[in-house]
């Protein structure tokens, strides 16, 4: 490790990779993340500048082994995550995408939800998306060869909470997606295709920064 402490505090470390498009990026992530993270400098003084810039690290790693000139020549896996760290009396959870953390209390009588999925239905989600130039829709075709002049693209937040309702009372499985990339989820580690532009990717919309 790299970090100035001489003698490290406790840390208990528990990871939730879930992957697709392929197992690659989630065994990478399984294999790697927890050393990109000890070796973090800010660790354990800054623990959730830490535990970003691990992932930050551990994605431009897989990029530069499985990047190629080519798409198809790439892996094109991604993989959502979910890391806990207990410290001391402290728990930290850093999500990205939609694992989720959930807390037994009261002798396992109640559910606490410690995490917020980052779907494209998500207020800040979508409004991210906007800004960015990508475009938010709900689908219920699901056809990557679908005619673009065609989707039903979501404008404003007015029009995000009707969709939502129409999802919520459909009997059909509606998903909200965004576009280009027709994503489920909104963060991620990997996906090349996503996230490079010379492979039709819209940098900046889906993104690896945890919210911990």
């Amino acid at each position: 490790s790299t970090s100035k402490m001489k003698t490290w505090p406790k840390i208990s470390y528990f990871g939730v990779f879930d992957g697709h498009s392929g197992e690659e990026c989630s065994e990478f992530l399984k294999n790697n993340f927890m050393n990109y993270l000890i070796e973090n400098p800010n660790l354990p003084f800054d623990i959730k500048l830490s535990m970003t810039e691990a992932f930050q690290k551990v994605e431009e790693s897989f990029f530069k082994l499985n990047c190629k000139e080519t798409l198809e020549a790439s892996d094109k896996s991604g993989s959502c995550a979910l890391v806990v760290l207990i410290f001391d009396n402290k728990v930290y959870i850093a999500n990205i995408g939609d694992s989720r953390a959930i807390m037994s209390i009261c002798g396992g009588t109640k559910v606490k939800q410690l995490t917020v999925d980052h779907k494209p239905d998500n207020i800040k989600e979508f409004e991210r998306a906007l800004k960015n130039g990508s475009k938010i829709y709900l689908d219920d075709n699901d056809d990557p060869d679908r005619d673009e002049s065609k989707i039903d693209f979501i404008k404003d937040n007015n029009e995000l909470e009707k969709k939502k309702e129409i999802k919520d009372n459909s009997d059909e499985e509606k998903i909200f997606r965004v576009y280009p990339s027709d994503f489920a989820v909104m963060r991620t580690i990997g996906d090349i295709k996503a996230k490079k532009k010379e492979f039709g990717g819209n940098p900046g919309t889906i993104i690896n920064i945890p919210d911990i």
